[in-house]
């Protein structure tokens, strides 16, 4: 014999459902000690207005981190952090959380 389910009961089990699967789907906008940014990654602020990651003004030769605004046609950097110590390769650079809590490029 089969029974129904409430549609109270229902609405709950779907409800809690979609914010699982949503929670899944939602864009990376943290770095945590276990799980560092790579060179060729980027983070979207939560709103949507800014990403950070690696990048190359001239998409060649010295590699900076910065922080640029998204989804605008021409790359607006706001923000960079070695200035003065860029990076020579993309692919063997991270941005992490070190053992003390401080960010370690």
């Amino acid at each position: 014999m089969e029974t129904a389910c409430s549609p109270y009961f229902c609405c709950i089990l779907m409800t809690t459902a979609l914010l699982f699967v949503s929670r899944l789907c939602a864009p990376v906008d943290t770095i945590t000690s276990s799980s560092p940014m790579n060179g060729n990654q980027t983070l979207i602020s939560d709103g949507g207005t800014f990403e950070l990651g690696f990048f190359s003004p001239r998409n060649s030769g010295p590699v900076y981190l910065g922080i640029w605004f998204h989804n605008i046609p021409t790359r607006t950097v706001v923000w960079v952090a070695n200035r003065d110590s860029p990076v020579n390769d993309s692919s063997s650079v991270a941005l992490k959380i070190g053992n003390d809590g401080d960010l370690v490029l």
